[in-house]
């Protein structure tokens, strides 16, 4: 081989070196004063941006030809470490004692199934491989014991917390953290991560090693931890690294310290208590992902959760797991006198509020992050039904609790980010409440139906207060064991567009949809036979709105949506109506039918001979009741005339007086 081609080859390897991200870390390291301030040798190479190129396939794995990637780790508390090395080290001879497991041992382990994409952790080693210009030969499984054929009892625990740890970090995503293997690594869908070994192969002493952007670039899509590096297998330093590793994969670069515009320390080391992923966060507290400047200047800002998220990578966010207002609260499980609630605060804007009913005294709720390696630095605040701020607590420690002296009675808990970035992440909410009073089911106390988009709510088709004005005050719902009659049906020419069901002790907080209801139509004897109807365009709950102070839910329809026929409403019993068993009625139509004969309800001649011989003006108006006031605008006139001409009916298209079957 030649002096010119060596030199080549020399330098092709070094310009990929600049496309990789590997994470340096020293260990084992003799400090008799108590700490480490060790220089690792960063990777042997320099090279001119402009002047040294690679192969055309290694620079356009990464924007980032220009990094350079060595470090030196600043002053580290090795009593820690050592602490640290020496727990792992005690475990595994413990473990020694008890039957090791096979590889595919590893638990199934799955932090978000069904995500769009997928982060695979694996443990159990990797063959050889090609990895860009690199030969990489087979990477040994998890190791802490110095037997990477099987799995201690000690290394599963150690598997099972780094996999928490790194489920944590990516739990604001729609990312699925998962110890089983896909089988397929494609773009923007899955990226493997093999943790496991020192990888001698790279030539330097790292903790990892990551193409950047290689979840959606042409770099492969596999990146390395080495785990024999980060303490013999450390848990906490595993998952650090594992991090931020998987952060260059998504295209992040470093968050790094300037003084001025002089790069002070290419990997930011945060604080005791926080630190950059994307810095060295192996000794903080907390490892979040950052906002801050960039490796590549000190006038470049990074958003690690931005790019994260963005189209590019396309996965985006975790979808909202609970509501966000005291309406949509969900209730909280409750088992005795305690309540449990369980979430993911995925961006800092989010709120989750939960409700719970409590008997009278003092009930106690405490927010806790994540048990291995938690973000959240979370507030927790207690209100009433209205919104009301009753107590909260937002202090500087990463848990809150909540006391409070309480009047029986049902109330809502909000849990949110402290609101600086990086503050996400899961969390659980403990509370001891007072028993609550037994409280009885909900039972319908009125159904109504009212001439919706008529004179007698303002001609408003939506809903609201004003419908309570067009309530047909002389009809009523048909019950089942009854038979119809006029008072069961209307003869409004919109149909029926609007029912009101009245509840008492409906459950708070609910909101109630369409599928809290069935609605059929028709016009014969037997229901069974129906059609279904169309489903309500809104359904509102207006609380304390109903007869006696109950809640008020009304039901519209789009105008003739409903005519000339039957409607059955069937509110269901469930968790949102509160109802022991469901409740049955019905409203029938008959589009101008005055009402004149007992026996039937056929629209003909003497209905628009009604409507012309009772005829109303502005000076004498028509009331709600009024039978001719067939579109109901308060004037009878020809208008009401023509409706009855034209909806006449026969013998056969008639509405029929139906029966409404008892219930079984």
């Amino acid at each position: 081989m030649t002096t010119t081609t060596r030199k080549q080859q020399t330098l092709s390897r070094a310009c990929e070196l600049a496309l990789l991200e590997p994470r340096l870390l020293f260990h084992g390291v003799h400090d008799p004063y108590g700490y480490l301030d060790i220089t690792p040798a960063p990777i042997a190479f320099h090279h001119r941006h402009a002047h040294h190129r690679g192969p055309a396939s290694a620079l356009s794995a990464s924007p980032r030809v220009g990094d350079r990637h060595g470090f030196v780790l600043g002053p580290v508390n090795r009593r820690a470490l050592k602490r640290r090395t020496v727990t792992a080290a005690s475990t595994s001879a413990s473990a020694a004692s008890t039957p090791s497991s096979p590889l595919s041992a590893v638990p199934a382990l799955n932090s978000n199934p069904g995500a769009k994409a997928t982060i695979y952790l694996d443990f159990v080693g990797a063959a050889a491989m090609s990895w860009g210009s690199f030969s990489v030969p087979a990477t040994p499984a998890y190791d802490t014991d110095s037997d990477p054929s099987t799995f201690s009892g000690a290394e599963l625990g150690n598997i099972n917390e780094i996999w928490s740890r790194i489920s944590e970090k990516f739990s604001p995503f729609n990312i699925n953290v998962t110890t089983v293997d896909p089988g397929s690594y494609a773009n923007r869908v899955a990226q493997r991560i093999v943790v496991g070994g020192a990888g001698a192969w790279l030539g330097s002493l790292a903790g990892g090693v990551s193409y950047v952007g290689s979840f959606t670039n042409s770099s492969p899509n596999t990146s390395w931890v080495f785990s024999t590096n980060l303490g013999s297998g450390d848990p906490k330093y595993t998952a650090e690294a594992a991090a931020h590793e998987t952060g260059h994969a998504f295209d992040l670069g470093h968050q790094s310290v300037y003084s001025g515009t002089t790069k002070t320390n290419e990997y930011n080391p945060g604080t005791a208590t926080k630190a950059p992923i994307m810095g060295n966060s192996y000794s903080a507290a907390r490892g979040l992902w950052w906002l801050g400047q960039s490796g590549a200047s000190s006038s470049t800002i990074q958003d690690d959760v931005s790019i994260i998220t963005n189209a590019t990578n396309g996965f985006g966010y975790r979808a909202d797991d609970h509501g966000n207002t005291v309406g949509t609260s969900d209730a909280l499980a409750t088992a005795g006198t305690t309540i449990i609630a369980t979430g993911v605060i995925e961006n800092i804007a989010d709120v989750d509020m939960f409700r719970f009913t409590t008997g009278a005294g003092v009930d106690t709720f405490t927010l806790n992050m994540a048990q291995y390696g938690g973000m959240l630095n979370g507030t927790l605040t207690l209100l009433d039904l209205s919104g009301n701020v009753l107590a909260s607590a937002d202090t500087a420690t990463l848990g809150e609790v909540v006391s409070q002296n309480l009047a029986a009675g049902t109330y809502v808990l909000a849990v949110a980010s402290h609101g600086s970035n990086g503050d996400l992440g899961q969390y659980s909410v403990v509370g001891a409440i007072v028993q609550p009073a037994a409280v009885p089911p909900a039972a319908v106390t009125g159904r109504h139906v009212f001439y919706n988009n008529s004179y007698w709510d303002g001609n408003t088709p939506s809903a609201g207060p004003s419908d309570d004005g067009a309530i047909a005050t002389d009809k009523q719902a048909l019950l089942p064991g009854q038979t119809a009659t006029v008072a069961n049906y209307t003869s409004y020419d919109k149909g029926i567009n609007g029912v009101m069901v009245d509840v008492s002790g409906l459950a708070a907080g609910s909101a109630l949809s369409a599928s809290d209801f069935t609605f059929m139509v028709g016009n014969s004897n037997d229901p069974s036979t129906w059609s279904a109807a169309p489903a309500p365009a809104t359904v509102l709950v207006r609380r304390g709105a109903g007869d006696g102070g109950s809640d008020r839910v009304e039901l519209v329809w789009a105008d003739g949506a409903i005519q000339k026929q039957w409607l059955q409403v069937t509110m269901l019993a469930d968790a949102a109506t509160g109802l022991s068993v469901p409740d049955t009625f019905y409203f029938g139509n008959a589009v101008g039918e005055a009402g004149d004969s007992a026996g039937n309800a056929m629209v003909d001649v003497t209905d628009e001979l009604s409507a012309r011989n009772n005829q109303t003006g502005f000076l004498n108006p028509a009331a709600l009741t009024n039978p001719y006031d067939y579109n109901r605008d308060r004037i009878v006139d020809v208008t009401d005339q023509l409706i009855a001409r034209n909806n006449q009916t026969g013998l056969f298209s008639r509405l029929n007086l139906i029966a409404a079957p008892a219930l079984a």
